[in-house]
């Protein structure tokens, strides 16, 4: 087991919208026996059962007839979070490719100022491109639905 430190960015937390979003579409119907087991697997104790589960979603939500299994607000919101998961997936390999560079050590960081400077202008960078995409995706979403956002049913109506 590796034991090098987990660096949490702000491209996590965007991420995060995402799942919020899939996990309130599944919340529409939680009796549906997809729903129910994704809420509960989502939800998991263990971080394993809950990696597969996102990676599984993901697969799935991203396969344009495996989709069509899932409830209609899961398919409402499919190009919206597949264009989420894109572009956190994109901004956090450019994060990694930038924090393999052997400069970036915490010795080294420590040691420089300006190192720490372009280490952090350069995850600004990853962070600003991905929030776009989020945005441009969101804008799109909307302005696809119309004057009224009908994703789906209140279901007190």
């Amino acid at each position: 087991m590796r034991r090098e430190p987990i660096i949490f960015t702000a491209i996590d937390c965007l991420q995060s919208f995402a799942w919020v979003l899939l996990w309130v579409a599944f919340c529409k119907d939680p009796k549906h026996r997809e729903s129910e087991m994704h809420l509960t697997n989502l939800n998991h104790k263990t971080v394993r059962k809950v990696a597969n589960t996102k990676h599984l979603l993901m697969e799935h939500i991203a396969d344009q007839a495996e989709v069509l299994n899932y409830l209609l607000p899961v398919q409402a919101i499919r190009n919206l979070f597949n264009r989420w998961i894109t572009a956190s997936r994109e901004a956090t390999i450019e994060v990694s490719r930038v924090l393999e560079d052997e400069r970036f050590t915490f010795d080294n960081l420590d040691l420089s100022p300006e190192l720490r400077k372009e280490l952090s202008k350069t995850l600004e960078g990853a962070t600003r491109e991905c929030l776009k995409e989020y945005t441009r995706a969101a804008v799109d979403f909307i302005e696809a639905e119309g004057e009224e956002l009908t994703v789906w049913s209140d279901p007190s109506a």
